[in-house]
């Protein structure tokens, strides 16, 4: 993202999309659709992006990829 002081990493998951209404949860703590997940994944994931003042955003719709993005500003080039 020239220009803008942060850097975007797209991350596409190749599964099957996500319902509108899961959406608003889905980087909540212990909210997951697997039987044998435990729902820290992507809440682990937020709290270390926030941690570094960035943030995720999600792209998703039933039967399709979900891409989730993690903006992250840039880092302060050092001078010699």
């Amino acid at each position: 993202m020239v220009g803008t002081g942060r850097i975007a990493l797209d991350v596409v998951d190749a599964g099957r999309g996500l319902k509108p209404d899961d959406l608003p949860s889905i980087l909540e703590p212990f909210i997951t659709s697997r039987a044998d997940g435990t729902g820290l994944g992507l809440a682990i994931v937020q709290k270390i992006v926030r941690a570094r003042a960035g943030e995720i955003r999600v792209d998703s719709e039933v039967g399709k990829d979900s891409t989730f993005t993690v903006l992250l500003p840039e880092a302060p080039v050092a001078s010699d």
